[in-house]
C-alpha cells in the first residue's frame, strides 16, 4: 500500500523494503545506525601489502640476514648453556627454560634472569 504518491512498499517473506521516489531501497526493519540506511559511505581499509624479500633493497636484505644470524646465535648459546649448567645454578626448572629459550626473546630472558 503506497504511503505517498512516490513511495511504494514491497514485502517479501524475509524482508520488507521501501522504494523511495528517488529509487533507493531501504530495509524497513533495519537499525537506524546501519550505514547503508542513513547514507554514510562505508570505506574499506586497504591492507598494506607485505614486502617480499626479493622486493627489498640489498641493505635491508643484509640487515635481515644479520638479525637472523644474531637471533640463531643467541638461541644456540642459551640452549648450550642450559644443557651444560648444573641445576643449582639455574633459577627455575631447566626444562621450562629450555622451551622458553627456543626463540630469541626467551633466550634473552634466560641469559638475563635465568642464570644465578
Amino acid at each position: 500500500m503506497p504511503t505517498t504518491p512516490e513511495e511504494t512498499t514491497v514485502q517479501s517473506p524475509d524482508t520488507a523494503m521501501t522504494t523511495g521516489g528517488d529509487g533507493d531501497r531501504r530495509n524497513l526493519f533495519s537499525c537506524p545506525l546501519d550505514p547503508t540506511t542513513v547514507g554514510i559511505a562505508v570505506s574499506k581499509k586497504k591492507k598494506k601489502k607485505k614486502k617480499k624479500l626479493k622486493d627489498r633493497s640489498p641493505s635491508e636484505k643484509g640487515l635481515i640476514g644479520l638479525l637472523l644470524i644474531a637471533s640463531l646465535a643467541i638461541v644456540a648459546f642459551a640452549e648450550r648453556d642450559i644443557q651444560r649448567r648444573p641445576r643449582a645454578e639455574i633459577r627455575g626448572p631447566k626444562l621450562a627454560w629450555g622451551v622458553a629459550s627456543l626463540n630469541a626473546l626467551g633466550a634473552l630472558a634466560y641469559l638475563g634472569i635465568g642464570r644465578r
